[in-house]
């Protein structure tokens, strides 16, 4: 998908071959990151860390400015693959 400031490649991976219609693909899909250096990798999978993230994405810098148009075009459809977002806890 493309590349933050500290040159994270990001990567999508949708889940299980099998096409949406046939069963619900809610949770499987994953947003991959993978460290510059090559050896670490972490993921998204929550539509609220989704939305963090583009919101943490620069608006500046030229690689930053391409991932967030990337997710931004593709949110409908990463959303439909990412769990939905964790339930907000009340502190009292």
């Amino acid at each position: 998908l493309g590349e933050d400031r500290y040159g994270r490649r990001y990567w999508w991976f949708d889940g299980p071959c099998t096409k949406p219609a046939e069963v619900s693909q809610q949770g499987l899909g994953r947003l991959m990151v993978c460290e510059s250096d090559g050896g670490r990798w972490s993921f998204y999978e929550r539509v609220d860390q989704l939305q963090q993230l583009q919101e943490w994405l620069s608006p500046l810098g030229r690689r930053e400015v391409y991932l967030k148009a990337v997710l931004e075009m593709q949110q409908e459809r990463l959303q439909l693959f990412l769990k939905p977002a964790a339930p907000k806890t009340v502190m009292e």
